[in-house]
């Protein structure tokens, strides 16, 4: 395929750009892309190699993307904050995406924060201790976590809580959401479960249970949760249709009075129920609570550049398009005929190609390649063309 001259590639910044600093990590997740690595694998980049990344990074143009590092764990670096502080120089916004951690020290973290670190993010896959440390393969990781959360909010740096969804613990979502009001933490990032890595033998959520979580997790929104979906693009369009609270009340009612109710409702009600539940006397609704902002503010998607230096389109869809330690990566995303098709919906197959949303989504590139190794194949949790329409309305 030919990059025409007028290649949209040439000015485009992805929004955020996660660094996999190492591969070690003290956890064994069974949901993880990567395999069991208590140790660096060979290949990983020195601290010269990320600094010519970052400078890279910086050369890419006048919108700068957030570089979020992440791992494994990338505090077990010893040179991490050499390389947190070269970013600050270079004037790169970041944020870090370590595990629960004996790592996360008031020191480290209050070092991050002099270093002008925009964020945190924990993983927190259960309200409590049972399925969070099924899923994270570690005793007292659950404890581990709550208090790395707790150590980060008490230096003053924004948390945030990452939440892998699967089948399994949709039913830990209302207790998690209820547990991060309760601590005052307001940023939540739902990742929807791709089966790659270890994770393949896990279930995902079905697209009916993607639907009941998405018009949940709007409906939440009047609570003042800012909430980030993954590997569910789907969520914005629905974002577009629904976009303030009236809307969406005004849906969920039709929905309701449907003669012919499906699960996802049925689902929905049962998350709304148990988070009230949970949450009592916690519940304060705010006034700001407008559905329709993006994801990232400005979405323009991501990339992911591995241990190795290796460019990625996303962590979980694992086709390189190029090598950090080679190129410069403003050479590399221009030059990348995959980055250009996976944004182009005439690309795609089945309901993502034929889908007429004004909004832009082309589906789970990634699921779609787990699931059928072509990354262009339909979304199998895409739950838009199922949606029920309002009446007199047309589709929503």
């Amino acid at each position: 395929m030919h990059i025409h001259m007028d290649n949209p590639l040439k000015t485009w910044v992805p929004s955020l750009i996660f660094i996999e600093l190492t591969k070690s990590c003290e956890y064994t997740c069974r949901h993880c892309r990567a395999f069991a690595q208590t140790e660096p694998l060979p290949g990983e980049l020195d601290l010269d190699q990320v600094m010519k990344e970052l400078d890279s990074i910086s050369e890419l143009g006048s919108e700068k993307p957030l570089v979020i590092f992440t791992g494994g764990n990338p505090l077990r670096r010893r040179d991490f904050f050499q390389i947190v502080e070269y970013a600050s120089k270079k004037g790169i916004n970041f944020s870090v995406s370590p595990p629960g951690s004996e790592l996360i020290t008031d020191q480290s973290i209050q070092t991050l924060k002099e270093l002008g670190c925009r964020s945190i993010s924990i993983s927190l896959d259960g309200e409590g201790p049972k399925f969070h440390e099924w899923l994270r393969g570690m005793e007292g990781s659950f404890d581990l976590a709550m208090n790395s959360v707790q150590k980060v909010v008490d230096n003053g740096i924004r948390v945030q809580i990452n939440t892998t969804v699967m089948k399994r613990n949709i039913s830990e979502l209302p207790g998690i959401a209820a547990l991060l009001l309760k601590r005052n933490i307001r940023t939540w990032e739902l990742f929807f479960l791709i089966n790659t890595g270890r994770g393949k033998e896990l279930e995902a959520v079905n697209s009916n249970e993607a639907f009941a979580i998405s018009l949940w997790v709007l409906w939440l929104k009047r609570y003042g949760l800012n909430i980030r979906m993954v590997e569910l693009p789907q969520h914005r369009v629905l974002q577009a249709k629904l976009p303030d609270r009236e809307s969406l009340d005004a849906y969920i009612s039709h929905l309701e009075i449907d003669s012919n109710p499906d699960e996802s409702l049925f689902l929905f009600k049962r998350l709304v129920k148990e988070f009230k539940a949970e949450a009592n006397g916690t519940l304060h609704e705010v006034m700001n609570d407008s559905n329709s902002q993006n994801d990232h503010g400005r979405f323009s998607g991501i990339l992911f550049v591995g241990y190795n230096g290796e460019v990625y389109p996303s962590g979980f869809l694992p086709i390189p398009i190029g090598n950090a330690v080679d190129k410069r990566l403003r050479d590399i995303i221009e030059g990348s005929t995959l980055l250009l098709r996976l944004r182009e919906r005439s690309e795609m197959k089945g309901t993502c190609r034929n889908c007429t949303e004004p909004v832009h989504c082309v589906g789970s590139r990634a699921r779609a390649y787990a699931a059928t190794g072509d990354p262009f194949e339909l979304d199998s949790t895409c739950f838009i063309s199922t949606m029920k329409p309002k009446p007199n309305r047309g589709m929503i």
